[in-house]
Order: C-alpha cells, then sequence, then structure tokens
C-alpha cells in the first residue's frame, strides 16, 4: 500500500499542476470597481496649468478653512462624548457656531475643487428652520468617491449625520466630524457592525423630534464608478422606516467615457490623485436628484432585504443603469490576490451569492482563497513577479492532496463528484459552499 501511495504522490506531482486559461470575460474590476481617464491634450494642459496656478492658492485656502473649522469644532465639543452611541443628540444644527463650522467645511471643499453643489428633483422647501428640512433619511447612490459626502453641508442651517468607517472617524479631523454626530462603524468587526445598525435603528425611529440629524447613508458600502449599482446593504432598511432615495451624479466626469476625475474605487487611480487633480480641475460639479420619498410595505418591513432590493430597482430604474450583484467583500477578495502578487479576478466569486446563508460567509471565503494562493504559490511559474491577463486554474488531485492531505483519505466526497479536472477559485468555492451547506444540514 505504502508503494501505492508514493506511486500516486509522484504522479500527482510531476503532471503539469497550474494550467491558465484565458479570461472568459471583460474582467469585472473593469465596469465595476475601476477608473481610468484618457487625458485629452488640452484637458492635460488645463491640469498642468492649474497644477501651477490653482493648486497653490487652493491648497492654502483648504488648509485655513478646514483648520478653522476643526479649532472651532474642538472648543464648541469641549466636555462632550467622543461619540454619541448610547448618548442623547448633543449638537444643534442652527446653533451660530455649529453653522460657522459648516460653512467653514463648505469652503474646504471649495477649495477641493467642488465648485458646485446642485439639488434636481423632488427637493424639500426649506421655510421654516423649526420644522425639519427632511423628516425622512437618505440613501444615496452610487457612491463613487471624492465629494458624494457633500450633501452632509450643503445647506448652511441644515446637516445630517453620515454612517462613516471608523477609521475616518479617528482621523485628526475627528472633532471636526463629530459635529454631524456621524454613526461610527468598524466594518471588519462584528460588534461595531451590530452597534451601528442598532444606533442607525435608533435614529430613524426616533428622528428629528429627538433632535437627530436625518442620516445618509451608502447602501452599496463602497466605491464603483457609477457605471452600476452595486447590491444594498440592509442597515438602513432594518429601522422599516420611509427612506428618500437620492441619485448622485457628476456630469463633467459622465459626458465622455474613460475621462472620469471625481471617481477613486478599488482599482485605478489612487485617493490621492484623485483630490489632487480635482484641485487642478477649473470646475467640479455634483448633482444629487431627490426622488419621492419610499414608503415600505408591510412585507418590506419585515423583510429588510427585500425592502433594500426594491429601492434599488427604483434608483437603477431613474439611473438607467442595471444592477450588480458585486460587494464589498468580493472588493477584499480581489485586493488579496492583487496584494499576492496574482490576476485579482482571481477572487471575483460573488460572496453573498455563493456563501447566501452563512453568516461567515466573507471568512469562509477569505480563508479559502489563502488556501488557495498558498497553493498557486507553491506550484505556479511566475513571469515578471505576477501572471496578468490569465487565470490558472489547478488540477484537482493536487488541489485536494494540499488541502485535506492524502488523495484517497479524508476527502468529502462532494469534492471529488463535482469538481472538474482543472480547477478555478470559482469553481473551488461554489463546492465548498455546497459542503459547508451539507455539513450545517
Amino acid at each position: 500500500m505504502s508503494g501505492d501511495t508514493d506511486k500516486l504522490d509522484s504522479e500527482i506531482l510531476s503532471e503539469p499542476v497550474i494550467q491558465y486559461q484565458p479570461l472568459p470575460y471583460v474582467p469585472y474590476r473593469q465596469p465595476t470597481f475601476t477608473s481610468k481617464s484618457t487625458f485629452k491634450k488640452f484637458q492635460l494642459f488645463k491640469l498642468v496649468l492649474g497644477a501651477i496656478i490653482l493648486f497653490p492658492i487652493r491648497l492654502i485656502g483648504m488648509i485655513i478653512s478646514v483648520g478653522l473649522a476643526t479649532v472651532l469644532a474642538t472648543i464648541h465639543l469641549r466636555g462632550k462624548p467622543h461619540t454619541n452611541f448610547g448618548h442623547d443628540p448633543d449638537v444643534k444644527e442652527g446653533n451660530w457656531v455649529t453653522v460657522l463650522i459648516n460653512r467653514l467645511t463648505r469652503a474646504g471643499l471649495f477649495f477641493l475643487g467642488l465648485t458646485n453643489i446642485e439639488f434636481k428633483g423632488k427637493v424639500p422647501v426649506d421655510y421654516d428652520q423649526d420644522k425639519p428640512w427632511l423628516k425622512h433619511s437618505i440613501v444615496a447612490a452610487p457612491h463613487s468617491g471624492t465629494f458624494d459626502w457633500s450633501l452632509i453641508v450643503a445647506r448652511a442651517t441644515r446637516l445630517f449625520s453620515p454612517i462613516i468607517k471608523s477609521e475616518a472617524y479617528e482621523g485628526p479631523l475627528n472633532r471636526l466630524v463629530r459635529t454631524t454626530m456621524p454613526v461610527s462603524v468598524e466594518r471588519t468587526s462584528r460588534e461595531s457592525r451590530s452597534n451601528a445598525v442598532k444606533d442607525q435603528t435608533l435614529r430613524l425611529t426616533e428622528g428629528w423630534k429627538k433632535g437627530w440629524f436625518p442620516v445618509v447613508c451608502f447602501p452599496e458600502g463602497t466605491n464603483g464608478n457609477r457605471k452600476q449599482l452595486l447590491k444594498f446593504k440592509a442597515g438602513p432598511f432594518i429601522a422599516g422606516q420611509p427612506l428618500v432615495p437620492v441619485l448622485m451624479s457628476y456630469p463633467q466626469d459622465e459626458q465622455v467615457d474613460d475621462n472620469d476625475l471625481a471617481t477613486w474605487p478599488h482599482f485605478g487611480r489612487g485617493v490621492a490623485m484623485t483630490i489632487f487633480l480635482g484641485m487642478c480641475r477649473l470646475q467640479t460639479k455634483i448633482v444629487y436628484t431627490f426622488l419621492d420619498t419610499y414608503h415600505p410595505t408591510e412585507e418590506e418591513k419585515q423583510n429588510p432585504s427585500l425592502y433594500a432590493e426594491n429601492v434599488r430597482q427604483v434608483m437603477s430604474k431613474e439611473l438607467k443603469k442595471k444592477t450588480s450583484d458585486w460587494t464589498f467583500e468580493d472588493a477584499k477578495l480581489m485586493r488579496q490576490c492583487e496584494r499576492a502578487k496574482l490576476q485579482p479576478e482571481i477572487g471575483a466569486i460573488k460572496v453573498e451569492k455563493v456563501y447566501a446563508g452563512f453568516k461567515q460567509g466573507e471568512k469562509h471565503a477569505s480563508e479559502l482563497l489563502s488556501s488557495y494562493i498558498k497553493i498557486l504559490n507553491k506550484y505556479i511559474h511566475r513571469m515578471d513577479g505576477k501572471i496578468e491577463g490569465l487565470l490558472p486554474v489547478v488540477l484537482k488531485k493536487t488541489l485536494l492532496k494540499e488541502l485535506y492531505g492524502k488523495v484517497e483519505e479524508g476527502i468529502p466526497e462532494i469534492f471529488q463528484q463535482r469538481l472538474p479536472t482543472y480547477v478555478s477559485f470559482e469553481q473551488l468555492a461554489v463546492v465548498h459552499a455546497k459542503w459547508l451547506t451539507q455539513k450545517v444540514l
């Protein structure tokens, strides 16, 4: 028996364990998570001119305005808790200091290059400071980058509370951010995500009468490039309260394909370069289009995922753009591959669809990808330190041997039956999810 095992090992390791196949489709990060710009000569000339003339002036103006706003915010919030979670609202939007901080922040945005903020659609009339401008909170999409959050300070005496990632809250501008009474969430922490949902639900339920600002949520949970709507997270829909859908667009950056200077998704131009280009450009405009308030049905109140999807379909119809199943979790898997200097599309599996029903679906996918990458690194023959344009697939015998030990022992039958001779990560993940379902059952 030992001789047979040695022979089997020899056969496995002597076969061409890594195969390559052309990408069967345009890499999904191109239409969803990538932004690029093909600069025209005249446009490039204007940007260079802006870098020489506009950028120094705007940089000084931004430092002064944001610096003053931060100092005022620090004084104004002295003695108040670091976060509003577990506390009552403690910032008044009509207070003169709050208004001054608001206007200085808007000036900072202007110096960053956002020269125009325009409202369209069913914009509420603002005629009485003693009444709410918006009775309900906002879900805004498509989320793409630099200036999306400008809605928060678009009006002098009206503020919104954003849902923000915790690292933005903990930076040097934390006191300035705190004036908006944001909902902070650490996306890698289940406890933090749970607390954020509780905080958000409380605010949506108690509303303006209790002193809360309307909440602004970007339900996609990450940046795309506005070419399609990503999957909506259920968070803002759990409370079952009416919401106002708001569409965001950058007219200058949507007129010509591949000429978008405002977007910074996961792959492509970085955040710093996008901000720099905005400061070098003469003007940038963002348009917020307000749709009719969406009042959920009883069925939607009981099913937040259904509520989220129905709102997404309404927004998709108004935008005339398709919906997509890609999520932030998928982008993280892509980046995991990129860090390993592998083709990012290896991690493109649509986590929520493959691991539907598993609370730890993202964790399952990430751990499986780590194992798969180790196998690739063991057997792959790299060119110039990475593989581009091709997807590697691993011989099933080798894959199962590396994952589970000896092939003839301890291998779940489902892997043997359903995996093809050469296995991509996507195929492995689908069968792995089915195996997990059987284990749970």
